[in-house]
């Protein structure tokens, strides 16, 4: 990989060259008016008319290549071109050109981008956009080392290359929007100019953006109304106290936030901390959020130096009108000059500098004389350059954060500096200060601010020098893996005192190390074990993953750049870690060891997890409070799959301490037993689906530790990695962005933006729960930058980003009252409301879109949406319009795949039920199955598939829920048959789905079977929602068929029909089932029909899904049969009583679908005893299909085409397909089959029906060869028999389906085909067809089949046809091709394989393959042919004969 430094050219304006420089000289011009002026281009995407004079699209992607090279120094290419019209998507995007290997982009990415990238560094100027229908003047030039890209005679970006080109291709592209090229010129020189000496220090520093800190800003704490009175005199709320690791008489520092109810206090003067005796407990109390501006408080947050016993007194926060805690008088004492803050705690007396950058001036311990003299924080180059915090800088600022009695705080920001004064890399940190203890705490934070292709970092640390040399032995203790069991703290003396330093979890975050000399103590943050530098581009990272990871990722990154094309670069990377240093007067005690024992796991102080769920205010949203009383199974499934989450944190493999420290959960995860590797695959969607907002919620709903152990951990790596900490354009970071979710490594920008997956309110929580300062800090950054970049009325409309940040800037406005905040919320807030459909009240993908042509009652990203509405609520200048849009959504939207955590709903569905008692039954199915079988975490949505389920528990407590538990319902077979016994209405709902449609006609019908008519007005028929109300009235009786008359494509064997009726007892209900009955996921499990008197028999038929099968007779007697195969005959006994008889299943599978059917009695069931009646004339059973004889091997083809070969039971036919063949550098072709590229085709013909089969989809198999490492879960190149799919594999796991003939992830087999007829089965594949997208060298996998000469629809990526892959390549097969049979009965005939695909694939539904008519013959492109006349026999790659090797159990196998 080239290595680029680059610098942005507008700082220089347009350079000029030297006065002796080469001119340039006319290599090629093309005006494209002269006839035939594209043979010297090649073509490829939507190719406009050739004859307008100019180059031109079609509207989409168009990639045109120059096949002529130029070898030059230098190349300059001008042209006009121009963007007409918006295209199909209403977007406009690239008026571009590649020049060798580096992009000019002008108005790319929907017109968001324009830039010079290359090496995946690039640099832009954002200002610079198409305007629809300008002509422009583009100029995209390389000189030597020099690239320039010029713009309408103005020059917008300019790169330097570390090595120049030596020839170049040129290539005009756009994306989309009607787009033509004209006039294009390209010059060149044979000698470059030399690099300017502007560029040259640049060059070698790398991109590095001014270093000044302008850009920080200091926040406040909210304003109070302390004048204003408590509500009550007094009230309490339980503090519950974790001892954690200390030991008895053991003093400790607590912090802990507790929300409060809204207007309850306003004075924090008005509260204090008491044991259960009412004795005090000294406190301070702060206030960090307010419920409105100057309002009640909504968080107070409490420090109180607590000393632990055995056993621990419970504690309370008691406030209330009455309440006055006492005034402390010995606390932290603060003096602070122009110089310097003087602190005094009682213990220890320190001295920290406003002048130099350093930690602690001194720092005495009691009587003692000083112990540290001046500390510093530094880095160390990998060219041995030191850094330091030690230094005077102008934009140092010290200051007093907090002047608490109890705990103080000093935050320092600034530069490190080395020797020559020059500033890299910027550091914020916070020493905090207790009374009466001897110790203080450091949280120092490190922000990257430099361009790290040229920094890489040796060590980087924090240094204590000692003021007298310590006697103590020179020690280490590091942790230089993950698998390090060292400790987090290291104890030494100096002066005869004894002094310790400790890091939290260092041993989570190698590698580290605390160090301890005779002159100092030291925790280097960053410690080269091994050697290893933090190296953070391309080579650092292939360096520590290894080769084997690195190629999984690079294969695993789906549609994203090639891992090599990405920006690797550190800068805006930041690393927070917390350092205790206890001091003891005696070092012989060793109260400083214990005390940095204690610091792993602290005593921890929650308030009472009902009252904290209580006030609304600790979010999201409204839920329960941990309950193993009333929820035992839910709560203890959830720390159980809890607890397997976090095991599964500690495998994963690669992991790196430094920067994965505190991630989330990956998505595509293997289990290896010892280690979970992944694919690399959006990598930074731990930051999505609002993962770390939920063991905040889990914590304060519960007050376990295992909750804010890992919400500390997990917040610490969002805002440190996730988030950009500095603003450099060519180097795509920006403060207050977030790192691609769609990210391989944690800080990796090529995509960085303001996301939709960012919920900060986790920081809010981390602040208001834990006093963590910084957490605020990057709350004010993420909360600025998207003010910045997206300001009010800015930004886009799509569901996810106005979901997420109204939820965003209504969490801001309320942390900070800043107006600005407000003006984002009302816009979006607009944007939410107009969003609603109004037909059906669910929200549309974008707000602008058309109500017409919404999908009624589906709402995507409903997670997301749900997230702005529940954030939303808690604003009291919100519209009330938004309230009723909420209610709506929450009470309306039926979500696709309501298991999924895109379609989280709980929040929504308890806000709804809560305002207007109801929402769909459907919704609450969902969270009931979820409350009371928590799904795994252990996948690519982690933590995010639990956080609706406290909403779930609440809403089963909610009176009135049980009402809706047990609707109405009846769901059945069509066609369905009503008894209407008169006396009384009969009124029923049949519900469809709602859909786009407004003119969609009803899809049943509904008649009598008297032949009576039934009048219109009796039905109304609502085509939005899909629900057809039938009213019949008292004086109606009778006998009513509804069937549905336009009859739905799918995999069952039946359409159902979901009838809900309004009040009293299920009318008597049954369906007729003449081809049988077909359902899913295990429901109903029992059947009811009637046997006509005087029956002696009658058979039963299954699929392979029922474990057992239970007939039971009116007289009570059973019949039960397990394992059973696919029939069972019942015997009728003489004198049988009259009634119903019954069929009950075991089921095997809960996934699959189920088939049952009656033969020789009338085809007519009911779901329960008290529906089931017969009638006059029922439906009898359709025959089943016979097919032919299945003891014999060769039966008849298809017509001209002589014998074929019959497969059933265990038969199985092997064909060898020859000798690996090396072919363009690969081993994925042998003689008779080619991985890369090919046709497979033969004759089918089912000799059974497919929903009563024992197997499915096509018996053929091509393995892997086993010379082949990476191997996919099944160890295929394809597979045609797997869950009815035309099967495509890859070693990295990926998996393409070519067509399916039958329904996926259930039994029934291939329905796509009528058993007893002949079809022509076809399908193409190839690896190799060309891609150019943003660069110009691609491939894309292609793989379709055809069924009778017609395209087939698939399962590709995304439901497309085309699923790219980059440099993924075919994988090598193995030695034969195998037709098994897994008791299939299936007859094929004219089987061929060949080298190309028989039909050119051109992207189109209406390509055809053609049907042979007659035997094949074999061509040159034919590289097995078998024709199965009465012999198995093969024809090879050169025509030559071929044996092959069939075996049968049940039949005779001639030759």
């Amino acid at each position: 990989m080239i290595r680029i430094s680059l610098i942005l050219g507008l700082g220089f304006g347009i350079l000029a060259g030297p006065s002796n420089a080469e001119e340039w000289r006319l290599a090629f011009q093309e005006t494209f008016d002269k006839p035939g002026w594209e043979k010297g281009w090649s073509l490829k995407g939507s190719i406009g008319p050739l004859d307008k004079g100019d180059l031109r699209n079609a509207g989409r992607e168009l990639t045109v290549e120059l096949r002529k090279q130029f070898d030059a120094a230098a190349i300059r290419v001008s042209f006009e071109a121009q963007i007409s019209a918006k295209g199909l998507d209403g977007e406009i995007s690239d008026l571009s050109c590649f020049v060798g290997g580096v992009f000019f982009q002008f108005g790319g990415q929907n017109n968001t981008r324009t830039q010079i990238k290359s090496g995946g560094v690039s640099i832009g100027n954002p200002k610079a956009r198409i305007e629809l229908g300008k002509l422009a003047s583009i100029v995209a030039e390389i000189n030597g080392r020099v690239c320039r890209f010029t713009i309408d005679g103005k020059q917008v970006a300019s790169l330097p290359l570390k090595e120049p080109f030596k020839s170049f291709k040129v290539t005009l592209y756009t994306w989309t929007g009607s787009a033509r090229f004209d006039n294009l010129r390209i010059e060149t020189k044979s000698k470059a100019d030399p690099l300017p000496k502007e560029m040259l220090a640049i060059a070698e520093k790398g991109f590095t953006t001014p270093q000044t800190l302008k850009h920080l800003k200091n926040w406040s704490l909210p304003e109070t109304s302390p004048n204003r009175p408590a509500a009550k005199e007094r009230e309490r709320v339980a503090l519950n106290v974790d001892p954690g690791q200390t030991e008895p008489g053991m003093k400790w520092p607590i912090t802990t936030g507790v929300p409060l109810l809204r207007d309850t206090l306003w004075n924090p003067d008005q509260a204090r901390v008491v044991d259960e005796q009412g004795n005090e407990i000294p406190s301070q109390r702060t206030v960090t959020a307010t419920w409105s501006k100057g309002g009640s408080i909504s968080w107070l947050l409490l420090d109180l130096v607590l000393t632990l016993s055995k056993p621990q007194p419970k504690l309370f926060l008691e406030f209330g009108r009455k309440i006055r805690p006492s005034a402390i008088t010995d606390g932290v004492l603060v003096k602070e000059s122009k110089q310097s803050i003087e602190l005094s705690n009682g213990t220890l007396q320190l001295q920290i500098s406003k002048q130099r950058g350093t930690i602690i001036e001194s720092l005495r311990l009691g009587r003692k004389g000083d112990l540290l003299g001046p500390s510093e924080a530094y880095f160390l180059t990998a060219k041995e350059e030191r850094f330091t915090t030690a230094v005077f800088d102008g934009e140092l600022s010290v200051a007093v954060e907090m002047a608490g009695p109890i705990r103080t705080v000093i935050r320092s920001r600034g530069w490190y500096k080395n020797e020559k004064g020059e500033r890299a890399c910027a550091f914020t940190r916070r020493l905090y200060v207790y009374r009466g203890l001897p110790m203080v705490k450091l949280h120092t934070t490190f922000t990257i601010t430099v361009d790290t292709n040229v920094y890489k970092f040796r060590d980087i640390g924090v240094r204590f020098p000692f003021v007298k040399q310590s006697t103590s032995p020179h020690r280490i203790v590091a942790a230089t893996s993950r698998n390090s069991s060292t400790q987090d703290w290291i104890a030494t003396s100096a002066d005869g005192a004894g002094i310790t330093l400790a890091c939290y979890e260092m041993s989570r975050q190698w590698p580290a190390a605390l160090e301890t000399s005779s002159d100092s103590l030291t925790f280097h943050a960053y410690h080269n074990s091994g050697g290893r530098n933090l190296d953070m581009t391309s080579d650092g990272l292939i360096s520590f993953w290894g080769e084997e990871a690195f190629e999984r990722f690079q294969n695993g990154r789906q549609q994203y750049p090639d891992l090599r094309d990405r920006n690797v670069n550190g800068c805006g990377v930041a690393k927070s870690h917390e350092l205790l240093l206890s001091f003891q007067a005696d070092e012989t005690s060793g109260a400083s060891r214990i005390a940095s024992r204690t610091f792993p796991k602290p005593p921890i102080v929650s308030p009472d997890p009902a009252f904290v769920c209580n006030t609304m205010v600790a979010g999201p949203g409204e839920y329960h409070p941990y309950d193993p009383q009333r929820f035992p199974e839910a709560e203890a499934a959830i720390l159980d799959n809890y607890r397997k989450f976090l095991d599964a944190l500690d495998r994963l493999d690669p992991w790196g301490g430094w920067w994965d420290y505190g991630g989330g959960m990956p998505h595509y995860l293997t289990d290896h037993g010892d280690r979970i590797t992944y694919t690399g695959y959006r990598r930074g969607y731990d930051i999505g689906y609002q993962r770390p907002l939920v063991p905040w919620m889990f914590y304060l709903r519960s007050g376990q530790r295992i909750w804010l152990e890992y919400a500390i951990r997990n917040a610490r790596c969002m805002m440190d990695v996730r988030t950009q900490h500095w603003t450099n354009g060519p180097l795509n970071t920006h403060v207050g962005h977030i790192n691609s979710p769609s990210c391989t490594w944690s800080w990796d920008s090529y995509k960085s933006s303001i996301s939709f997956n960012n919920t900060i309110p986790y920081l809010l929580l981390c602040y208001y729960t834990t006093g963590y300062e910084r957490a605020m800090d990057v709350f004010h950054e993420t909360a600025d930058g998207y003010y910045q970049s997206i300001g009010v009325g800015g930004g886009s409309d799509y569901c996810g980003v106005v979901g997420i940040w109204l939820g965003n800037m209504a969490s801001a406005w309320r942390a900070t009252w800043d107006e600005r905040y407000l003006k984002s919320f009302k816009d979006l807030e607009r944007r939410q409301i107009t969003a609603q459909c109004k037909y059906c009240g669910g929200l549309k993908i974008y707000h602008l879109g058309k109500d017409e042509e919404h999908r009624h009652g589906y709402s995507h990203r409903t997670g997301w949406r749900e997230f702005g509405f529940i954030e939303a609520a808690q604003v009291d200048e919100r519209d009330p319009k938004l309230d009723k849009v909420f209610s709506d959504f929450g009470a309306n939207v039926r979500p696709a795949g309501l298991r999924t955590t895109y379609q989280t709903l709980g929040f929504s569905v308890l806000h709804s039920f809560r305002k207007n008692g109801n929402m769909l039954d459907a919704q609450w199915g969902d969270l009931t199955l979820k409350m009371y079988s928590p799904l795994s975490m252990v996948n690519k949505f982690g933590l995010s598939h639990i956080r609706s389920l406290p909403a779930a528990m609440k809403l089963a407590l909610t009176p009135g829920i049980d009402d809706l538990q047990d609707p109405l319902t009846r769901r059945i077979p069509s066609p369905a048959f009503i008894n209407h016994e008169g006396g009384r209405p009969l009124s029923f709902t049949l519900h469809f789905g709602a859909e786009s449609r407004h003119d969609r006609p009803s899809p049943v019908s509904v008649i009598r079977l008297d032949g009576q008519s039934v009048p219109n007005q009796w039905i109304t028929w609502d085509p939005i929602w899909g629900n057809l109300k039938v009213a019949l009235p008292a004086n109606s009786p009778g006998i009513y068929k509804i069937e549905y008359i336009a009859k739905k494509a799918n995999d069952k064997l039946n359409n159902w029909l979901s009838f809900e009726f309004d009040s009293g007892k299920p009318p008597p209900l049954v369906s007729g089932i003449p081809r049988g009955i077909g359902w899913g996921r295990g429901k109903p499990n029992k059947l009811w029909f009637n046997v006509p008197k005087d029956t002696r028999g009658f058979r039963i038929r299954f699929n392979i899904a029922q474990r057992s099968v239970t007939v039971t007779r009116p007289d009570g007697e059973t019949i039960q049969k397990k394992k059973p195969n696919l029939l069972m005959d019942i015997e009728v006994p003489p004198n049988q009583p009259d009634g119903p008889w019954s069929v009950e299943f075991g089921y095997k599978y809960k996934s699959f679908n189920y088939l049952f059917k009656l033969n020789d009695i009338p085809a007519l069931v009911a779901v329960d005893r008290e529906s089931l009646f017969t009638l006059p004339n029922p439906p009898m059973p359709e025959k089943d299909f016979i097919g032919e004889p299945s003891d014999q091997t060769y039966l008849d083809g298809p017509p001209g085409f002589g014998k074929a070969l019959l497969l059933n039971s265990d038969d199985e036919l092997n064909v060898p397909l020859g000798t690996l063949i090396e072919a363009d550098g690969a081993n994925n072709r042998r003689q008779r089959f080619n991985a890369r590229r090919g046709t497979i085709e033969m004759f089918i013909k089912l000799n059974e029906d497919p929903y009563f089969s024992l197997a499915s989809g096509i018996p053929l198999k091509v393995m892997l060869d086993p010379s082949v490492k990476k191997r996919n879960w099944n160890n295929a190149v394809m597979d045609w028999d797997y869950k009815n799919g035309i099967n495509f594999y890859h070693p990295n796991g990926n998996s393409y389906q070519a067509g399916n003939l039958g329904p996926w992830d259930s039994l029934p087999g291939n329905i796509m085909c009528v058993p007893g007829k002949w079809y022509h089965l076809a399908v193409i594949w190839d690896y190799d067809q060309p891609l150019e997208v943003n660069r110009s060298k691609k491939r894309k996998f292609v793989a379709v089949t055809f069924l009778n000469g017609r395209l087939m629809p698939n399962r590709m990526h995304s439901h497309r046809l085309e699923f790219v892959l980059g440099a993924i390549g075919a994988p090598a097969p193995a030695d034969f091709l195998i037709f098994k049979s897994r008791q299939h009965n299936i007859i094929i005939d004219e089987f061929r394989i060949s080298d190309t695909c028989r039909v050119i694939y051109q992207g189109t539904s209406t390509q055809d393959f053609p049907v042979p008519t007659q035997p094949l013959k074999h061509d040159a492109h034919t590289l097995l042919l078998i024709h199965f006349d009465g012999s198995h026999q093969a024809i090879g790659e050169k025509g030559q004969a071929l044996e092959t090797s069939f075996k049968s159990r049940t039949h005779d196998v001639p030759r």
